[in-house]
């Protein structure tokens, strides 16, 4: 007796499934990207970390609840972990993309003058310093022909204090022959606008790294919703 063909209703969900994941795979390859959803790219990326399970449902439930792809990237293990499915291999995932993501930015700024592309070193300090939950201060130490040499985290604190030690930020830069200073540092309220206290911690480091023949070039203020350079203030002189 002839068997009568399975109606894709009758399979298995794991078979379904993994049709499903075979057919991403092929469009992923397929395309360059720029048509998918942010929902697609998260979902994809999560087939990766989440084995055997529709994650569909969850990609859009994790934007729905982070707003954008980005935020829900480097968004902290335990606000990703009360969702179903989220366990470690997709924490290591994510943070694996944000490294990868801000080395590469890095490695673009080492091969090049800093202060002579304003777009990139923009994009750098907000990789590494946009989403972060409390407010550090990062040195960009660079050499003569202002190449990246270092990039340092000299202080983090709560979210809207960090002590700032100018002397230990000099020696720093005395120790790895730096000739000039890039500070760049996090708001999380996401007022990137410069405090009475960021104008005054500028010019006591500015007023120590100068008597050293030490340059301190800008002073970047990042937030999720901008940034802001004391530089073009008019607050560096």
């Amino acid at each position: 007796m002839k068997k009568k063909p399975s109606h894709p209703d009758d399979q298995s969900p794991l078979l379904l499934l993994h049709g499903h994941r075979e057919r991403t795979k092929e469009k992923i390859l397929k395309t360059d990207l720029s048509s998918f959803d942010d929902y697609e790219i998260l979902e994809a990326l999560l087939m990766y970390s989440i084995p055997r399970k529709d994650v569909k449902l969850l990609a859009k439930q994790l934007l729905a609840e982070f707003y954008t792809l980005g935020n829900v990237l480097c968004a902290e293990a335990e606000q990703l972990y009360r969702f179903k499915y989220i366990k470690e291999n997709t924490i290591v995932l994510f943070k694996l993309i944000r490294a990868a993501h801000a080395t590469i930015l890095r490695r673009d700024l080492i091969n090049q003058p800093i202060l002579g592309n304003r777009a990139k070193i923009m994009d750098y300090c907000y990789s590494t310093l946009g989403r972060e939950k409390k407010e550090s201060f990062h040195i960009l130490f660079l050499d003569a022909k202002l190449h990246l040499l270092l990039d340092q985290k000299m202080g983090e604190g709560t979210i809207n204090k960090v002590p700032l030690y100018p002397r230990e930020i000099i020696h720093k830069a005395l120790e790895l022959g730096a000739t000039s200073m890039v500070l760049i540092h996090n708001h999380p309220s996401g007022d990137a606008r410069p405090s009475i206290q960021d104008i005054k911690t500028t010019q006591q480091l500015k007023d120590v790294a100068v008597s050293l023949s030490i340059e301190l070039s800008d002073h970047i203020i990042i937030s999720r919703t901008g940034a802001t350079s004391l530089k073009m203030e008019g607050h560096l002189k």
